[in-house]
């Protein structure tokens, strides 16, 4: 989906990763001046996806948050108002960055797994696998793909789905990440996000 995540019709449920709330306020904390918080962009974007698909259910696949220090009054209140408006059950499966999630967890009426989740086909985690992959097919974030698109006199890098024959990677929901340059192996396929499509390349 454009709005950087996959829907599973059969469960009813929006999967996004890696939404960072609160990271400008995080930086701003240690003296790095950053602009507003982009997390309006990001609950936006997950509303939009929630409205498109009709979803009934959203599966936050790790770093909902960015860090203890991002986690303000303000960006609680402003985040737990967006969730009264959703009908949405919401679930999220911590990332390393989810540390003092349980404050958020609570006044956001948000499910927090223990690890990664086991559903139909699927193994719903944080971070790739290492190793031997599981036997169920992987849906995970925390790598933050991105393609870039270049030119002899420009450059542009774009938010990218890496989608290989065990692992799924999503991109990071929030624009307010760089992006990691996807190196395909063999018999991955890689979805860019470009002018409201998604794209293969």
């Amino acid at each position: 989906m454009p709005q950087r995540g996959v829907f599973w019709p059969a469960r009813s449920t929006l999967l996004v990763a890696d939404l960072h709330l609160g990271k400008s306020d995080a930086f701003r904390a240690s003296g790095i001046a950053i602009p507003t918080d982009a997390g309006r962009g990001v609950l936006a974007l997950v509303e939009d996806a929630i409205r498109e698909t009709g979803a009934a259910r959203v599966l936050v696949l790790g770093d909902l948050l960015h860090a203890p220090a991002g986690l303000t009054d303000e960006l609680i209140q402003s985040v737990a108002a967006w969730r009264r408006r959703q009908t949405a059950a919401f679930e999220l499966i911590p990332g390393n960055h989810d540390r003092r999630v349980e404050r958020a967890a609570e006044a956001w009426g948000m499910h927090v797994h223990p690890g990664p989740v086991r559903e139909g086909p699927f193994e719903f985690r944080h971070e790739p696998p290492e190793g031997e992959k599981p036997g169920l097919y992987v849906w995970c974030g925390h790598l933050h793909p991105a393609f870039v698109l270049s030119s002899s006199s420009d450059r542009l890098k774009l938010p990218a789905f890496l989608v290989g024959p065990r692992v799924g990677v999503l991109p990071a929901c929030t624009p307010f990440a760089a992006g990691a340059p996807v190196r395909p192996a063999r018999g991955d396929r890689v979805f860019i996000i470009a002018d409201g499509r998604v794209v293969q390349v």
